[in-house]
């Protein structure tokens, strides 16, 4: 019993091929029984499964690419479209603050306060700070109109003075 390696004539082939096969005695009848296959053959099938495994691969390979460079678009449009949002609310800010340090500031203006996170917590700070300030301006343009008025009014009455010093300085010098 055992393998045997060996040369044997195949059909359709001019010469004999390589070929192995097992074999056992059956001591009953005392007959060798055994069976073989063409080494050929069963490259030729091992060819073909590698063929196809190597096709599988390179579908499943593809697949994978396409998915990640699908994951990959979607992850950098998410990216760009965060970095956006915070960066737009920043740089309205930015713009505020500039113009009204530059002194041209409209104090009416405020921020627009769309999220609950720092940018709209700041935001939300920002346009305190604008209402107190505008609520300043207002009281020192107020007090400004009454000093006028009131500078008027002493003008009136030192002129007033003067007119009467005048008078009682006639009066006296008559």
């Amino acid at each position: 019993e055992g393998v045997v390696d060996y040369h044997w004539p195949k059909p359709g082939k001019d010469e004999p091929v390589a070929k192995v096969s097992y074999v056992k005695l059956f001591r009953p009848w005392g007959w060798i029984i055994g069976t073989g296959i063409y080494i050929d053959d069963v490259n030729e099938l091992v060819a073909a499964e590698e063929a196809e495994v190597k096709s599988a691969m390179a579908s499943q390979r593809n697949t994978i690419i396409a998915f990640c460079l699908v994951i990959l678009g979607i992850t950098a449009g998410l990216i760009a479209w965060v970095s956006k949002r915070i960066t737009g609310h920043i740089r309205n800010a930015g713009e505020m603050l500039k113009d009204a340090a530059e002194g041209e500031g409209d104090l009416t203006r405020r921020l627009e306060v769309q999220s609950r996170d720092e940018i709209g917590k700041m935001a939300k700070w920002f346009n305190l700070f604008i209402g107190n300030l505008q609520e300043i301006v207002r009281q020192v343009v107020e007090n400004t109109d009454k000093l006028s008025e009131t500078a008027a009014g002493m003008a009136g009455i030192s002129e007033h003075m003067n007119s009467g010093a005048e008078q009682t300085s006639v009066k006296a010098n008559s």
